[in-house]
């Protein structure tokens, strides 16, 4: 076994090549199905095919090589199971079962939660009982911890740089009025500079805030899921940009009055 592959690496025992497709939500290539039939098995990651072969060890200590091919789990099964072969195979190789999963896919949430009840009434242990709803990803709170504190220090660096930017400005249209030049080139100058100043610190801040994480997912490997709350975040930067808008535009007012 590749020690640098992580997750799960237990084998997972299906009835034929389509309740495989069913649990993974996944169309098997010709090749994957044909590995599959004549007693191979498929595999999660390249790295645990050596020469198109592994081996896999039964709770006896006993090895076994087989035909083996990397196949697409989907987002739930690659977390659980690092290798999948049909019945037949494990019994032809006395795999012992450590136990017998009842999946069920596509569920409604009304029927979900009704699988239990049918379950105790039939005599299937809970343990046995598998709803297959997906993987679903979740934001860590470091998340909008990194998101937050970027944000306010890019809020903090932009009212810094307005303060010294509304004394520019002041003395910029007093030289502009001198020189006969327009209005304009106040405002333009106006808007040119806090957009400029606003963009980069929404920029600088969500880098900042995303490259740890990044970082941190990647040393994790492939056992953690790198997601980001684009919602949040979207809403976080329009709030900053609203806030740009609104400053300029009181700026801009005050530019007039002068």
């Amino acid at each position: 076994m590749d020690p640098n592959v992580s997750g799960a690496f237990g084998v997972l025992s299906v009835h034929d090549s389509d309740s495989w497709e069913k649990l993974t939500d996944e169309k098997l290539t010709s090749d994957e199905r044909q590995v599959l039939e004549r007693g191979g098995i498929l595999v999660r990651d390249k790295k645990l095919v050596d020469a198109s072969h592994t081996q896999i060890t039964d709770s006896n200590g006993k090895s076994h090589t087989l035909d083996a091919q990397e196949s697409t789990f989907g987002d739930y099964w690659g977390r659980q199971v690092g290798g999948v072969v049909l019945e037949d195979t494990a019994q032809q190789l006395e795999l012992p079962a450590i136990s017998s999963l009842w999946v069920f896919d596509g569920l409604s949430a009304q029927k979900a939660d009704h699988v239990p009840k049918v379950a105790n009434a039939l005599g299937i242990p809970p343990e046995d009982i598998q709803l297959s709803k997906g993987y679903e990803t979740e934001t860590p709170l470091s998340f909008y911890i990194s998101l937050t504190a970027a944000l306010l220090s890019a809020i903090a660096i932009a009212l810094v740089v307005s303060r010294g930017l509304n004394r520019s400005m002041n003395a910029l249209h007093t030289a502009f009025f001198h020189l006969g030049l327009s209005r304009d080139w106040s405002f333009k100058s106006l808007s040119w500079a806090i957009s400029f100043i606003c963009f980069s610190s929404l920029a600088i801040g969500s880098l900042s805030g995303l490259a740890p994480l990044a970082a941190f997912s990647f040393l994790l490997g492939d056992g953690f899921l790198f997601a980001i709350d684009w919602t949040a975040m979207g809403l976080t930067m329009m709030a900053v940009l609203l806030g740009t808008i609104i400053g300029a535009f009181t700026q801009q007012k005050r530019l007039n009055q002068r």
